[in-house]
C-alpha cells in the first residue's frame, strides 16, 4: 500500500512542535507559520499489519531523530501533532509508536505532549474505547488540533513567571534541568526572622567570650 507521509517543526520560545499528517495542508495548518518542512516521505507499507507498523515506527522516528531532534536542546517541552491512525488513512487502525514511548524516548530531557488526531469522529471515538491511553497523549478530531497546540503554549507561558513547589519538585529534570529540587527548596523557602529576644541573648554571649569579659 503506498501511503505518503509530511512532517513539519518549528520552535515557539522554550517548546518544539511537530505535525506529522497523512496531508499537506494538514500538517501546515495544525503547526501553523513559519515552519520548516522535512521532505516528504513516500512508502510502500507490507500488507502484514505488524510489519507495516513497524515500517512506521522506523520511518517516522529516522526522520525525527535525523531533522529534528538536533534542534531540541534549547526547548523544554516537545508537543506531537499527528494523524492517530497514521499510514491508514480513514482506518480504525493505530500504530503502537504513536501511544508507545518511542518519541518521548528521543527527547528525554523535555516535557512530551502528544495530540493525536482523525477526521473520522468514529475513528476518534474507537480510539479512546479499545487503546491504554497515557497521560500526556491527547484525542481529538482534527479540527481541534491547532487549538489544543495554543492551548498548551498559553499554559507554558502562564507558568513561566510562577513556578510552584509542585512543578520544581515533580519536573525538575524536565522543565528546569539546570535548577535541582534541593537548590529550587532553597531559594523558596523563606528566612526565619528572629525575635529582639533571641538577638539580645546572642549579642550578650558573644560578649562573654570575648578576652577581658
Amino acid at each position: 500500500m503506498g501511503i505518503e507521509i509530511f512532517i513539519y517543526s518549528k520552535t515557539n520560545n522554550d517548546t518544539l512542535i511537530i505535525s506529522c499528517f497523512h496531508e499537506k495542508t494538514a500538517a501546515l495548518s495544525t503547526i501553523g507559520p513559519r515552519s520548516k518542512p522535512l521532505e516528504p516521505i513516500k512508502l510502500d507499507l507490507p500488507d502484514e499489519k505488524e510489519n507495516a507498523f513497524a515500517v512506521l515506527r522506523e520511518t517516522v522516528i529516522h526522520a525525527i531523530q535525523q531533522k529534528i531532534l538536533p534542534i531540541a536542546n534549547s526547548v523544554k517541552q516537545v508537543i506531537y501533532a499527528g494523524d492517530i491512525n497514521l499510514g491508514y488513512k480513514g482506518k480504525k487502525e493505530y500504530p503502537p509508536f504513536l501511544f508507545g514511548k518511542d518519541i518521548d524516548k528521543l527527547f528525554s530531557e523535555q516535557m512530551v505532549v502528544k495530540i493525536l488526531v482523525s477526521s473520522s469522529q468514529d475513528v476518534v471515538e474507537e480510539a479512546k474505547k479499545t487503546l491504554l491511553i497515557e497521560n500526556n497523549v491527547v484525542i481529538c478530531i482534527k479540527t481541534k488540533a491547532a487549538a489544543k497546540i495554543k492551548s498548551y503554549l498559553a499554559s507554558a507561558e502562564n507558568k513561566k513567571s510562577s513556578v510552584s513547589a509542585e512543578v520544581g519538585a515533580e519536573n525538575s529534570m524536565n522543565l528546569a534541568s539546570s535548577l535541582s529540587e534541593d537548590r529550587f527548596f532553597d531559594i523558596a523557602k523563606p528566612k526565619e526572622k528572629k525575635s529582639k529576644i533571641e538577638l539580645a541573648d546572642q549579642s550578650a554571649e558573644v560578649s562573654s567570650k570575648s578576652p577581658g569579659s
